[in-house]
């Protein structure tokens, strides 16, 4: 059931400008075909809540494609959590490894990602980053010298 109501959800997604009544029409069918049970499962699953199980941080991550990790501690729980028997050393060693990042792929905020993503992501929200960050600078009278 979990499959169709994700399918249901990206079709509405993509169509809501289009023809607003119709998705909503999609929506109502598929919420009124859960129980609250049900969505709060697809929920916690989708978040990799339900039941922990064995994975390593970057699969973790890789699940996600990029977690918010502002705090440094956070984010370490953030992704032990996730795993079952992961420790905060787990979570370290990941990032000694070099298998995942801490970096600023989008939005100005700290995210950990995993490390072969990192090129691609930075050249595609880099630019932006960049220019606002330029930005910033400009205001504050600062100069890259």
């Amino acid at each position: 059931m979990c499959s169709t109501a994700t399918r249901c959800l990206a079709t509405w997604s993509c169509s809501w400008r289009r023809n607003p009544e119709a998705a909503q029409r999609i929506v109502g069918n598929v919420i009124s075909a859960l129980t609250l049970q049900q969505v709060r499962d697809a929920r916690m699953a989708s978040l990799l809540l339900d039941a922990p199980q064995v994975r390593t941080p970057l699969e973790v991550v890789q699940w996600f494609g990029a977690m918010q990790a502002q705090d440094v501690a956070s984010g370490h729980w953030s992704l032990g959590i996730r795993s079952a028997h992961a420790t905060d050393a787990d979570v370290v060693a990941a990032f000694e490894r070099r298998e995942i990042v801490r970096t600023w792929p989008m939005r100005g905020t700290i995210h950990v990602v995993p490390a072969c993503d990192v090129a691609w992501l930075l050249e595609l929200t880099g630019s932006r980053a960049l220019s606002g960050a330029a930005r910033r600078r400009e205001q504050l009278g600062l100069t890259l010298a």
